[in-house]
């Protein structure tokens, strides 16, 4: 009887979906000790300011956050309307943060807010 899962078809998902990235400089080189350490890099962190005249926080200016090392930023508080996000994005290099209701109708300059912002920590 033939197998029903080939080792053809093994390193075929593996190749697929799991990749070949060497990743033996990550952690202890395992796939567990990768996951940590780059868990150990996610840091959280609160900023406080007021929104400028279009409503956005210039987080490279102000904070020293990166596009390479940040990947979410959330309204904490200070915002009285519901239905308020907080959006990434990045021009000439710069990262900002753009706070706006899902209409784009209102706008929140001037406004004190309170962000929440996730990024990495290089080590």
């Amino acid at each position: 009887m033939s197998k029903l899962i080939t080792d053809e078809c093994v390193s075929s998902l593996v190749d697929k979906h799991v990749g070949k990235t060497d990743i033996s400089s990550v952690g202890d080189g395992t796939i567990t000790g990768a996951i940590s350490s780059l868990n150990s890099m996610i840091k959280y962190t609160e900023i406080v300011t007021d929104l400028n005249e279009y409503s956005f926080v210039s987080l490279t200016e102000q904070f020293n956050f990166t596009p390479q090392n940040t990947f979410a930023v959330y309204i904490i508080d200070g915002i009285p309307d519901v239905n308020v996000e907080a959006t990434l994005y990045t021009y000439n290099g710069m990262l900002y943060a753009k706070i706006q209701n899902r209409e784009h109708t209102l706008d929140y300059a001037g406004y004190g807010i309170r962000l929440g912002i996730i990024y990495l920590e290089k080590k």
